[in-house]
């Protein structure tokens, strides 16, 4: 295996390193955002000229969900959450870098 040529990692025993950052929890928040925007748009087209309380009210609802959606998502991505760190996946260049790191940092 070759190193991936990223000055970190040239003349080590590393060949990549890719970490895992816990955005499941975002991408579903912004799926939900971006699900209840396609909604609020519709029916804004399906009540346009319309103004009887039913429609307001369906109005009002969508709005309200966007509005919860839209803080949860804000107060979800804070730069502190989006860089957190839950795992690590390293590419040693060879066997013995492997061996050498899991006896460095074996768990006591």
């Amino acid at each position: 295996m070759s190193n991936t040529q990223d000055g970190v990692y040239l003349n080590s025993w590393v060949a990549d390193v890719s970490l895992v950052h816990p955005n499941g929890s975002l991408i579903e928040l912004y799926m939900a955002q971006e699900s209840n925007r396609k909604k609020q748009l519709i029916n804004e087209m399906k009540l346009k000229g319309k103004s009887d309380v039913k429609s307001l009210a369906k109005k009002g609802k969508l709005d309200a969900v966007a509005k919860k959606v839209h803080a949860k998502f804000a107060k979800s991505s804070t730069p502190e959450k989006v860089n957190d760190v839950i795992a690590a996946f390293v590419l040693f260049n060879c066997e013995e870098s492997k061996n050498r790191c899991i006896e460095d940092y074996k768990r006591r």
